[in-house]
């Protein structure tokens, strides 16, 4: 079976890493620093791997076209 290039499943997987890994920057940065900017790369991290979850789930499979009959004539 032929990988899909636009798998749902890569786009959940990958969500699912940016929340973790940004998750627990910014829980290890809250307890070193208090700078704001230095909180908010993590957070982006959060929303974009939130949005590669929403987008993973939603995302529809596009539907298998039907094939045109072939005639024996050879198409005329």
């Amino acid at each position: 079976m032929a990988e899909k290039i636009h798998s749902p499943h890569k786009y959940l997987f990958w969500g699912l890493v940016f929340v973790l890994v940004g998750g627990l920057w910014r829980l290890s940065l809250m307890g070193w620093f208090e700078l704001s900017w230095r909180l908010m790369l993590p957070g982006l991290l959060i929303v974009f791997g939130l949005s590669l979850i929403i987008s993973g789930f939603f995302r529809r499979r596009p539907a298998p076209q039907p094939e045109a009959p072939k005639s024996p004539t050879g198409g005329r």
